[in-house]
């Protein structure tokens, strides 16, 4: 029995705030070669997909789907992806802004994954919908949303006659 378990794969939970989720799959190094100009051969390194696509769950779904989807803290959680692929996922995408900003996050334990989502429930993906109500605010009109506040809105606004701050939001 022990036995059968070591060599069972490593598997992580996996939480993404990615609206629509993504699918990640494993990629192998190999050595090629080609054909140059002027004759010869030159050798070069390139990554190949191996392995099938692992869907990683998003928390948007339609209505009839939501009851398939796990979500804690606006993340969606991702039961038995395989630790190999996940992590040379990681890897290869630490520069981008997902990963960075903490849209998505695994581990080996399935708890730690469930607080980690907790903790960063207030984290915004950016591509959350935007508020698009305006509120009265001694007397004048104050938009909801900081996101239309810091995006010019104000002074487009203004140039259309509009009278509103944005500052209180």
């Amino acid at each position: 029995m022990a036995e059968a378990e070591a060599k069972s794969p490593r598997t992580v939970t996996v939480a993404c705030k990615l609206p629509h989720g993504i699918r990640i799959r494993g990629y192998e190094k190999r050595g090629e070669r080609e054909q140059v100009l002027g004759g010869g051969v030159r050798e070069f390194d390139v990554w190949r997909p191996v392995g099938p696509y692992i869907r990683i769950k998003g928390p948007v779904v339609p209505a009839q789907f939501q009851a398939l989807v796990e979500v804690v803290g606006g993340y969606a959680i991702t039961s038995g992806v395989p630790a190999e692929v996940f992590e040379q996922f990681m890897e290869h995408n630490e520069d981008s802004d997902f990963v960075k900003n903490n849209m998505i996050y695994g581990h080996e334990h399935r708890g730690r994954v469930i607080s980690w989502a907790r903790e960063h429930e207030r984290q915004k993906t950016g591509v959350e919908p935007l508020d698009v109500t305006m509120k009265s605010k001694e007397g004048r009109m104050v938009i909801a949303d900081e996101r239309l506040a810091s995006n010019g809105i104000t002074e487009a606004m203004s140039r259309a006659g509009a009278d509103f701050d944005t500052q209180g939001a």
